[in-house]
């Protein structure tokens, strides 16, 4: 990466660990209830033959989730599964953040 780089994205579930939080300046979460994250996970992998992974991948996710809740310390909570009706070529919804 080239040291005039102002602005560096990293993305995946595990950045969201607390011992990694002194390295960056802000967290986005996104968030989708099971149902959604399967469906889309699914389909972006290639289908129903990657069901075994993804039961392997929920396994290890939830107890990191349970540890690590990166929601709390999330400076913007995204919803994943935005059920709205906009236009998302043109507007931005944003929403009261739950306590």
């Amino acid at each position: 990466m080239p040291a005039r780089c102002t602005l560096v994205v990293v993305d995946g579930v595990g950045i969201g660990r607390r011992s990694l939080a002194e390295w960056f300046d802000a967290l986005i979460w996104v968030q989708a209830d099971r149902a959604v994250a399967w469906a889309r996970g699914l389909a972006r992998d290639g289908g129903a033959e990657h069901e075994a992974f993804w039961r392997e991948w929920e396994a290890e996710e939830q107890p990191f989730l349970a540890a690590n809740r990166p929601w709390e310390r999330a400076d913007v909570v995204v919803d994943g599964a935005l059920t709205l009706l906009h236009d998302p070529e043109a507007e931005w919804l944003v929403a009261t953040p739950h306590p």
